[in-house]
């Protein structure tokens, strides 16, 4: 991305459950890249509007496992629901959240050199950036909206308690 976007900085929210964002530190200043990468560790739920309102993209990498094909991640949905164009990683539920070239771009976890070109994409295409994250916030309000998603919970629960045959008392 810097090759393309030379002033591009990587904002990093939240903290790694095994520190990972001081390994990426450690990196970035190993390749001279100390002033690209802002920390700006965990936030509360309500200061993530704020801190992630500076960003251009937002990007969610994952390793294709295991793992990562059977979690949700939360941390796309809000950033979905906030309106900010996405580039995921074409893994287990972000392929499903992110529809290619409709509320988002889905790049190779194979191959990362495919998150940086849909990065450096959306970073150069203002009118795509805000088309996508229109259609992002528009679908994750519409689609993972509570007043949509109880009553499905509550239907699954109740089939799910249901007696399932004749009671013998």
């Amino acid at each position: 991305v810097r090759q393309q976007i030379p002033d591009a900085r990587l904002l990093v929210v939240g903290a790694g459950k095994f520190g990972q964002e001081r390994r990426l530190a450690a990196l970035a200043a190993q390749e001279g890249l100390a002033g690209a990468v802002a920390l700006t560790g965990w936030q509360r739920p309500e200061e993530l509007p704020a801190s992630l309102a500076v960003a251009g993209v937002a990007l969610f990498p994952a390793d294709d496992n295991l793992a990562n094909r059977a979690k949700c991640s939360v941390k796309l949905l809000q950033c979905l629901w906030l309106g900010l164009p996405v580039v995921a990683d074409r893994v287990g539920q972000m392929a499903e959240y992110v529809r290619d070239g409709r509320n988002g771009l889905l790049s190779d976890p194979h191959c990362p050199q495919t998150m940086a070109a849909a990065a450096v994409r959306l970073l150069g295409d203002p009118e795509l950036s805000r088309r996508l994250g229109a259609a992002a916030r528009e679908g994750a309000g519409r689609d993972f909206a509570w007043d949509r998603l109880a009553p499905a919970a509550e239907r699954a629960y109740r089939a799910a308690l249901a007696p399932t045959g004749p009671r013998t008392e």
